[in-house]
């Protein structure tokens, strides 16, 4: 059904046809043509072709769509009951020309085929899904031969040359060199790899990927090839090296707590040494929530008898986070029902202030929000008591 509705179906007196849909398919090519030619009619004499997107120029068309005009010029005069069996004849030549265009067109593969391995030896690798090269959307053509593949619809002899040069035929191995490849762009350009703290959304997806190779890694997952790639573009994949990270951020955090009697809140952010401790924490925080902070983890934590937090004050410390971040992007505190990051920022800020003026806040909070607001021209007091 969906074929047919695809390919088109014949309605009486149609005398022309407007393509506007590009195509490298034969079957497609032939079923738009045919639209005109319908044999034996007995209304369209003269039927007339508009090839807006130039598709007789795929392969050698152009002779051909001139051979089956002036046939049709020749010999689509006269009454249908004078057509004898000489119009058996110029069928049979307009089904040459159309076996030479099914030539031409299989001949159009190979064109194609030769413009992957040559973007490939420029580039080094596949063609993203949207990615065009030489005016053809290559991505997409590989996405067609994968397809064609599956349904057992692709010739040997095409799987064969795609092998050759190392065609990669499942999705999730193309979603992963993508990704990969975008990856390895975003550092060349940035001098980094994404980081946690991005507020990028597409960034922090990056982000997200490399925890992922890192992990597949430690589990034993990650292929010899895929690690070759990470590797060359500097990745730092050893659980060896993240697990080393994690201790000299915990010693720096204990530290801390021993010092001071107490966790980094938002009043630690005076010196770059203090945010990164307090950052770290909150990142712990929000992996815990998430149950992927491993047991040993929580115990090293539970040691320093940390005192919990209740979840509203943990939702404020992440929406104050989120407000500094703000504040660090646009030079300027929030305003009313303005939002960032998918929330109510201006809302929380327009809340807080009211808060703090009734002392509804505790004294860390209000300490916090108030050097925050002070330190951008807000004047902030609170009600005095009555």
């Amino acid at each position: 059904c969906v074929d047919m509705l695809n390919e088109g179906v014949h309605i009486d007196g149609v005398e022309g046809v407007v393509m506007l849909r590009a195509t490298q398919s034969a079957n497609v090519f032939y079923q738009q043509l045919g639209r005109a030619l319908t044999c034996g009619s007995k209304d369209v004499k003269h039927p007339v072709i508009f090839d807006i997107v130039n598709n007789y120029e795929t392969g050698d068309t152009a002779g051909a769509y001139r051979s089956i005009m002036e046939i049709t010029r020749e010999n689509g005069s006269g009454e249908y009951d004078d057509i004898d069996f000489q119009i058996y004849d110029y069928v049979r030549d307009i089904r040459d020309i159309l076996n030479e265009l099914h030539n031409s067109f299989e001949k159009s593969w190979d064109v194609v085929f030769n413009s992957l391995k040559e973007f490939i030896g420029i580039n080094n690798r596949f063609p993203l899904t949207d990615e065009k090269f030489d005016g053809v959307l290559l991505g997409q053509w590989c996405k067609t031969q994968r397809q064609l593949y599956a349904i057992e619809k692709l010739s040997e002899e095409r799987i064969d040359k795609l092998n050759s040069i190392g065609f990669v035929w499942k999705v999730t191995e193309e979603n992963w060199i993508s990704m990969f490849e975008k990856i390895k762009e975003y550092k060349a350009k940035a001098g980094e790899f994404p980081a946690f703290s991005n507020p990028d959304e597409e960034i922090h997806t990056m982000y997200l990927w490399i925890v992922t190779q890192k992990v597949a890694y430690k589990t034993g997952k990650l292929t010899d090839e895929r690690q070759k790639l990470l590797d060359e573009i500097g990745l730092e994949y050893m659980a060896a090296d993240y697990d080393l990270r994690w201790e000299k951020n915990f010693q720096a955090f204990e530290e801390f707590v021993k010092e001071h009697g107490r966790v980094p809140n938002c009043q630690d952010i005076s010196t770059d040494e203090a945010i990164k401790i307090y950052q770290w924490y909150v990142n712990q925080r929000a992996v815990d929530r998430a149950g992927k902070l491993s047991d040993d983890r929580k115990a090293r934590f539970d040691a320093l008898n940390i005192k919990a937090k209740s979840r509203y004050d943990i939702k404020w410390d992440e929406q104050y986070d989120i407000m500094l971040d703000f504040i660090k992007e646009f030079h300027r505190l929030p305003k009313h029902k303005e939002r960032y990051r998918d929330g109510a920022i201006g809302s929380w800020f327009t809340a807080n202030v009211t808060k703090f003026r009734n002392g509804k806040l505790t004294d860390d909070q209000a300490k916090c929000f108030l050097k925050t607001t002070s330190a951008m021209g807000y004047s902030l007091e609170r009600k005095k008591k009555t």
